[in-house]
């Protein structure tokens, strides 16, 4: 079987291949998820204050969220099953390389999981502002306990990343069985 796991994310999205298997691996929710149900594409910012996050942009969960709706959201698909988000290449916190959170849900179904990034990637967006002002982060993807589990599903999980603009676009497709 043969696993392409996506979800667009670039604001002229390409076509992203369909998996020849159904085989997304299911992650866990982790423990800043809110169901708000915010219905944006622009995730960047709280709409309770308009505070906006720094990063760079990131055409597709950061730690101490409590009670704030920035990089929190969902789409519609369109006809071709495609939702567009604009969020910021994600930070870190200690413990967990670096990801973002997803669920897929349909009228009888949802589906929850993580996208990952390649670190060679990561390590280049984290030299700039405002990455750098951290410390190293202290996980990458091979000793990321949920990037191993599952017969290291992670790999299965890893968005594909271009330079777009003064930033990134992502892509990632994902395979469901709804039966």
């Amino acid at each position: 079987m043969t696993a392409s796991p996506s979800t667009a994310t670039s604001p002229s999205a390409t076509a992203v291949a369909t998996p020849a298997c159904i085989v997304t691996p299911a992650e866990t929710e982790g423990p800043y998820f809110i169901d708000e149900r915010l219905n944006r594409s622009d995730i960047t910012t709280d709409p309770s204050g308009g505070s906006a996050r720094p990063g760079l942009p990131l055409d597709v969960a950061a730690q101490s969220t409590v009670g704030k709706r920035y990089l929190r959201g969902f789409q519609l698909s369109d006809g071709a099953g495609v939702a567009t988000f604009k969020t910021v290449y994600p930070g870190w916190y200690s413990g967990r390389t670096v990801h973002i959170h997803f669920k897929v849900r349909t009228s009888t179904h949802q589906f929850t999981s993580q996208l990952f990034f390649d670190d060679a990637i990561t390590d280049a967006v984290y030299q700039q502002s405002p990455y750098n002002s951290r410390p190293a982060r202290d996980t990458r993807n091979a000793t990321d306990s949920v990037y191993r589990s599952n017969n290291n599903s992670g790999s299965m999980l890893v968005a594909s990343v271009k330079p777009s603009g003064a930033g990134y676009a992502a892509t990632f497709g994902i395979g469901l069985n709804l039966a």
